[in-house]
């Protein structure tokens, strides 16, 4: 069986995360000139990668070309903003990262052999997302409860 549009779809939902949360940090601060730069070389990128792939594998060929757009332009934003907020991950944030992309990456994969349906797939893949998030570390039950309790205003 052939690999279907769906495990691409998964892929490219899965780096959707640091879009809207670094791009915010950025704008928050005011770095709109540098979103705008990083949004014209996707743009830039994801055209030339239309032309060259679409007319050698159709449609599979445009959803690799946003698949590879939307990772390269979400790891623009995380190199900014590590570079903006002059932050210092350390090796063990990073191989964290690098194993909750690979992990989710290979669900993903998995998930498309097993031939389910888009609604279940994408429900198992949610689900298998967020107990890897909780797993490596990257998300925090007690830093995400601080995160939904309601402010107090004086």
């Amino acid at each position: 069986m052939e690999p279907s549009c769906p495990s691409h779809c998964s892929c490219a939902a899965s780096q959707q995360w640091a879009l809207p949360i670094f791009g915010t940090l950025l704008t928050a601060r005011g770095d709109l000139r540098l979103l705008n730069w990083m949004a014209f070389g996707g743009m830039v990128l994801n055209v030339l990668l239309n032309l060259y792939l679409i007319p050698r594998h159709g449609a599979p060929g445009a959803a690799m070309a946003s698949l590879i757009t939307q990772v390269l332009t979400a790891a623009v934003q995380v190199f900014m903003v590590v570079r903006v907020f002059n932050m210092k991950p350390g090796a063990g944030q990073l191989l964290k990262g690098a194993a909750y992309l690979l992990s989710i990456s290979g669900i993903a994969w998995l998930l498309d052999r097993l031939a389910l349906g888009t609604v279940p797939m994408l429900a198992l893949y949610a689900g298998c997302v967020c107990i890897l998030a909780f797993a490596t570390g990257l998300v925090r039950l007690p830093q995400l409860h601080s995160l939904l309790r309601p402010v107090e205003r004086p």
